[in-house]
């Protein structure tokens, strides 16, 4: 029984250490135009740990105390930045707000959406989808549309 118990105030305390050695990193991912990049991820190189920053843009992150970092920011339509080199320490600032860049490569040119087939149907069979429906639903019967000459008057 003693044994044990030694075993887990000896498992309890080198939990306790390695939790004081980890400092928390935070910041602000940010555009051009001061703008928040919502969703941004934010990954540590080499570990393939990573986090998204939340809708204004903020992340936080638990790193070791002392140990260089290399933290990679990429978003949607923005270039990715590396910054190397991050050291976190007691006493020090340790935030780290960013500014991505636009992408050039979003050019998209010149794109021809098609469509093959569409669904066109009456306002009763729409009425029946919807009835028998188990979720929110919503449609425009093909019908609907009427064309009024500009003398027609609406009631």
């Amino acid at each position: 029984m003693q044994r044990l118990m030694l075993f887990f105030t000896a498992f309890f305390l080198s939990i306790s250490l390695l939790a004081q050695n980890t400092i928390k990193l935070t910041g602000k991912v940010l555009n051009e135009r001061n703008e928040p990049v919502p969703g941004a991820t934010i990954l540590i190189e080499g570990s393939g740990k990573g986090i998204p920053a939340d809708i204004e843009g903020r992340f936080s992150l638990s790193l070791e105390a002392g140990k260089k970092y290399t933290i990679i920011i990429s978003a949607v339509s923005y270039e990715s930045k590396s910054i190397s080199e991050v050291i976190v320490g007691e006493g020090a600032d340790n935030v780290l707000d960013v500014v991505l860049q636009f992408s050039k490569k979003n050019d998209m040119g010149n794109i021809v959406v098609t469509s093959t087939s569409r669904r066109q149907e009456n306002t009763n069979a729409l009425l029946s989808f919807q009835k028998n429906n188990t979720a929110l639903s919503s449609g425009l019967a093909a019908d609907s549309h009427r064309f009024r000459s500009p003398n027609e008057k609406i009631c």
